[in-house]
Formats: structure tokens, C-alpha cells, sequence
């Protein structure tokens, strides 16, 4: 009849009329830890050592507080952590995770945020200083400008980006994604360049979740992952997972790690370089990686349930690389304030080899197991890698004894085979307990012990070595 019909879903549905709300609220949590850790190792042919790993309260707080008034909808949001280390080689430290103020208005559809925020989509590399605006021009289409300096410790540069992304859906109420572009750099320099985004599929029981990270300064692909989930009729869960990936994702100061002592790019470039040459040292310093992933589980009785899973997963690079990714990992720990034994120093560095690493796990779960109303897991895993073979046995159990009680109890059995020679036992008990004072306060603490033997035949460091590594913390959780 020469009209032009549009379907219902292609019409941007009516707005819901704004409610009268007159609402303030502040909610979050202040909780404090005390860590606390040794490790005392007896090898055959040197001296006994022993070392005071850890000793540090960390303090935390996560505020929120929120404004509504009726189509407004604000917020004022404050996340801080602070680390007091007791040891003489370490310093006190503070990360502030987040300080922003956010505006929104649902009638008109728009967001405003201005402060220190976390990125976590549209290309954003982690934590920023800056501002995001979004804007719904309709129900199904959103789009987003995001601008900032990325927050980073212990480096001498700082690097700032600025980003456009569109968020879409839901349509047809199962699909929705998001596209980007965005642009990072160092001083005057590109850092990164990357196109991509994100698609998504949600549908009684089945959902897909896809995402592509192009980057066109370096013409190379950072990142691409699918991961499927589908739950049948019956029960059973099946998931899914593939994906290749740079590691770290590709930037211009990627090459920095081949470049010590230079630690900022113009650095280099006064020192004779060029940008061609940083670019191809930042593509030589970075490592593929690449995984798949295929696991089901299923409820076989009102109590038990079982879960596999099989992994193949492969990292390449050259031996610079791998070092830098070693390297990158020693700054992570010392950033979190964590601790890296020889023990996981050893399973990065076989993770490193090349070639590749197959992983089969299974996991039962199970309730009323040993105790009323409490919940079992026992998870079993081989890993086959280049280097490597680990084995591993891992049983935990929650359980409430009595009310305002909960403990948690866990023991892991390793068994790990390293070329060219040395095989080491690992058994390592771990007890936690926590008690509700009142309905939002809670103290809990816990204690472990990991000992670890090493038999290893190598002519150049043979012998038997023995470590103990104990650990503990005891603090408070105050919500708000």
C-alpha cells in the first residue's frame, strides 16, 4: 500500500516515566589485614637460610554515595588502598583506585564521570585519570567519549589517550556490543592505535561473548576471544573459550624492556634510535599467546556435582621476550605488594618455554559431604608442558560449626617434574576462620603452611632441598 512498516524492535520503545524519588544514600566497607610470612629453606650441600617475606597491613576503603532525585541518579565514589610494610626493603605505599563524581540523567540519557575511574572496555587499559561522557541518542544506542592519563607506578613517562565507542543493544533483547577507537600515546609518540569491540549473545541458557583488538599503528592483531556458555534442558553446562592474544597487549614502550638502562622513549631516540627501530624492538619484546578451552559440568545427584575441562594453550616470543615477561611480572608483585616465590619464579619461566601446554582438570563439588550443611570441592588437574609436568590435588571444605562461624579449611598436593632433572613435592594445608561480631562487622583470620622438596640430579646443582613457607593474616571488615 506504498506505507513503510517498520517492525516493533527498529522503533525506539517510548521512555519509562520518571518516578518521584527523593533518595541519599552512603554504603561500602573499611576492612584492615595484617600479612604475615616466612619461608626457612634446608638445602644438602649450602647453609640453611631463612627470610621474613612478608610483613605488611593493608588497609582499604570503598565509600559510595549516592544522590537520586527523580530522572538524577548521581554518585560520588572513593576507593583507596594503603600498604604499611614492616620489613626494611619495602616502603609504604597508597593506591588510589578510585575518586570520581558521576551525573546522570535517565530522562534525557546521559553520564558524565570526571575523576580516577577504572577502564575496563572501549580499548581503556586499566586505571585513568580523566573523563567519560556518554550520550544515548536511543534506547538501543549509546555512545561514549572517554579521554585521560593512565594511572601507572614506578615508570618515568606517562601516557595519555583519548577514545570514541558506541555502545548497541539490546536488540531483538538478546544481542548487544560495543565498537571502538582509540589512540594512546607516550610524549609526542604513538603508543598504541586500536580498533575493535566487543559482541554479545544472551538467550535462555545460552550465551556468546566475542571481542577483537586491532591494532593499525603496528598493523598486528592484539587480541581476539570467543567464549561460549549453554546450559541444556537436562542440566549440563557446556562452556567454551578461544583465544590469541598479545602479551602484554602491543605498545610502543614494550620495547623498553630490551632497551635498559632507557627507560622512556624519547630517551632512546636521543640516544640514536629511531622510531622504526622502537617499534620493531616492541614487537620483538612481546609474546604471543594463544588458548582453547572445553569443559562441561553437570548435576548427577541432589548433592554432588561434576566438572572437566581440557586446556591447550601455547606462548611464543623470542627469549627477550620471555625475560621482559618475567621482568613485567616482579614489577606486578612488588606494585601489589605481593610475594613471588622461587617456586612460582620456576613455573612462569616453564610456562615461557614455548611449545605446548595441555591442562586436564575435573572438580566434584558436593553438600552435606562431612559435615551438616557444609560444601566440599575436590579438584584433581595434570598439566603437560614443554618443560613441566605439574599434578595436583586440591580438597577444601566451608562449613558453618556454629552461628556467626564459617571455616575454611583446604589442602593442596603438588607434584612437579621440571627439566632436565628435578622434581619437587608440594603439600600445603590452609585454615580460615571468620566470626560475624554483628551484622556488619566481621574479624576472620587464616594460617597455612606450604612445604616444598626438591630432589633434583642436575650435576650442576645436585642435591636435596627442603623449604617451609608459613603465612598468616588476621584483620576486620566494617560495611557500611
Amino acid at each position: 500500500d506504498g506505507t513503510n512498516k517498520v517492525s516493533g524492535t527498529d522503533v525506539a520503545k517510548a521512555k519509562k516515566p520518571i518516578r518521584d524519588i527523593h533518595e541519599n544514600t552512603v554504603y561500602g566497607s573499611w576492612n584492615q589485614y595484617y600479612y604475615d610470612a616466612h619461608s626457612h629453606n634446608y638445602p644438602s650441600t649450602t647453609k640453611n637460610t631463612s627470610t621474613h617475606d612478608q610483613s605488611q597491613l593493608i588497609s582499604s576503603i570503598d565509600l559510595t554515595a549516592r544522590f537520586r532525585q527523580n530522572e538524577w541518579d548521581n554518585r560520588i565514589v572513593l576507593r583507596d588502598t594503603q600498604t604499611m610494610n614492616f620489613l626494611g626493603n619495602n616502603v609504604d605505599r597508597n593506591r588510589l583506585q578510585a575518586a570520581y563524581v558521576e551525573i546522570q540523567n535517565k530522562e534525557s540519557d546521559y553520564l558524565a564521570r570526571i575523576g580516577r575511574q577504572n577502564g575496563n572496555s572501549g580499548g581503556v587499559l586499566g586505571r585513568f585519570d580523566g573523563a567519560l561522557f556518554r550520550y544515548g541518542f536511543s534506547p538501543a544506542y549509546k555512545l561514549n567519549f572517554v579521554a585521560g592519563t593512565l594511572d601507572e607506578y614506578y615508570i618515568d613517562y606517562r601516557r595519555h589517550f583519548y577514545g570514541i565507542n558506541l555502545d548497541i543493544g539490546p536488540i531483538n533483547e538478546k544481542w548487544s556490543g560495543n565498537a571502538f577507537f582509540i589512540e594512546q600515546s607516550v610524549g609526542d609518540l604513538i603508543d598504541r592505535r586500536g580498533v575493535g569491540g566487543e559482541l554479545r549473545y544472551f538467550d535462555s541458557g545460552k550465551s556468546i561473548y566475542s571481542m577483537v583488538d586491532y591494532d593499525t599503528y603496528f598493523n598486528r592483531l592484539n587480541t581476539a576471544m570467543l567464549q561460549g556458555n549453554w546450559q541444556t534442558v537436562d542440566g549440563t553446562s557446556y562452556n567454551m573459550l578461544m583465544e590469541t592474544r598479545k602479551s602484554p597487549i602491543l605498545q610502543l614502550i614494550n620495547s623498553l624492556s630490551g632497551l635498559s638502562p632507557l627507560t622512556t622513549p624519547n630517551q632512546a631516540l636521543r640516544s640514536g634510535l629511531t622510531v622504526s627501530d622502537l617499534r620493531s624492538t616492541a614487537v620483538n619484546q612481546t609474546l604471543d599467546t594463544s588458548l582453547f578451552l572445553i569443559g562441561a559440568t553437570r548435576q548427577f545427584t541432589p548433592r554432588w556435582q561434576l566438572g572437566a575441562d581440557i586446556q591447550a594453550s601455547r606462548v611464543s616470543g623470542s627469549t627477550d621476550a620471555s625475560k621482559g615477561a618475567i621482568a613485567l611480572a616482579e614489577k606486578a608483585a612488588l606494585d601489589n605488594g605481593t610475594f613471588l616465590s622461587d617456586l612460582d619464579r620456576r613455573n612462569l619461566a616453564n610456562s615461557l618455554a614455548g611449545g605446548n601446554t595441555y591442562t586436564y582438570h575435573v572438580q566434584a563439588v558436593g553438600l552435606n559431604t562431612l559435615f551438616k550443611d557444609d560444601t566440599s570441592v575436590i579438584s584433581a588437574s595434570y598439566v603437560d608442558a614443554p618443560t613441566s609436568t605439574v599434578q595436583s590435588l586440591v580438597l577444601t571444605n566451608v562449613m558453618v560449626p556454629l552461628e556467626k562461624w564459617r571455616l575454611d579449611s583446604s589442602i593442596k598436593l603438588l607434584r612437579i617434574e621440571s627439566d632436565p632433572s628435578s622434581v619437587q613435592y608440594v603439600v600445603g594445608p590452609t585454615l580460615r576462620a571468620s566470626y560475624r561480631l554483628r551484622e556488619k562487622a566481621t574479624i576472620e583470620a587464616e594460617v597455612g603452611l606450604e612445604v616444598t622438596n626438591e630432589n633434583n640430579d642436575d650435576p650442576a646443582n645436585k642435591g636435596h632441598t627442603r623449604t617451609f613457607r608459613d603465612f598468616s593474616f588476621i584483620g576486620y571488615r566494617l560495611d557500611i
